[in-house]
C-alpha cells in the first residue's frame, strides 16, 4: 500500500499466546496426598498391620465410582456413628438403603483390601493415570523393601516385579469391587 510518498508493507501477525501446561491432574493429586478440603477419612484395616488412614472427598470418589456413590448417597446401617465399614465378604452397596436427607459419613473403614493396594486405587480415582498406580506401588514396595530384614538380595529387581504382582492383582482387585471399570 501507499500512503502520501511513503510505501509500506502491512504483514498481519497472529498474536502469541503460550499456554502453560495443564495441572488438573497434579492439583487433584494434592487434594488426596495433602488431605486439603476432605469430608471423608479412609481407614484401611488389614490383617496385623497397623491402620492407615487416607483423607478423601466424597464428591471425587462418589464420581468415579458407583460402589462409592452409592454408598455415600444412602444412609448407612452405621450411619448413627457415621462409619462407614466395609465387610471383607460385601461392597459398599450391599450396606446401603435409601435416606431422604444425603449426610455422607465423614469416616469409612476399609477390612478388605491392603493399604499400599488402597493407596494406589485412591491415587487412580483422583488422577486416572495408571501411571500413578505403578509409582505407588514402586513406592510402598520400596518402603516395605527398606524396613525388612536389610539383607542383600540377589534377585535385584525381578524380585521387585515379582513382589509387584501381588499388590497390582490387590489393586485389581479393589478396582472390581469398587466398580473403576477403567482400570
Amino acid at each position: 500500500g501507499r500512503v502520501g510518498n511513503t510505501d509500506f508493507v502491512y504483514e498481519h501477525t497472529p498474536p502469541s499466546v503460550e499456554v502453560p501446561p495443564p495441572t488438573l491432574t497434579a492439583d487433584f493429586l494434592s487434594l488426596l496426598t495433602e488431605g486439603r478440603h476432605s469430608d471423608v477419612t479412609i481407614e484401611a484395616v488389614y490383617g496385623e498391620a497397623a491402620p492407615v488412614t487416607f483423607s478423601a472427598h466424597t464428591n471425587i470418589l462418589s464420581q468415579r465410582s458407583d460402589v462409592f456413590a452409592a454408598a455415600f448417597a444412602h444412609e448407612m446401617r452405621e450411619s448413627t456413628t457415621r462409619t462407614l465399614t466395609v465387610p471383607q465378604s460385601q461392597g459398599l452397596a450391599a450396606e446401603c438403603r435409601r435416606c431422604p436427607i444425603f449426610t455422607p459419613p465423614s469416616f469409612a473403614q476399609v477390612t478388605d483390601v491392603p493399604p499400599p493396594a488402597l493407596k494406589a486405587l485412591l491415587h487412580f480415582l483422583y488422577t486416572d493415570d495408571f501411571d500413578e498406580v505403578q509409582k505407588v506401588l514402586r513406592e510402598e514396595g520400596s518402603s516395605e523393601g527398606s524396613s525388612s530384614s536389610g539383607g542383600a538380595s540377589s534377585s535385584g529387581a525381578s524380585g521387585a516385579a515379582e513382589q509387584s504382582i501381588p499388590q497390582l492383582q490387590a489393586v485389581l482387585a479393589a478396582a472390581h469391587k469398587y466398580g473403576v471399570l477403567r482400570l
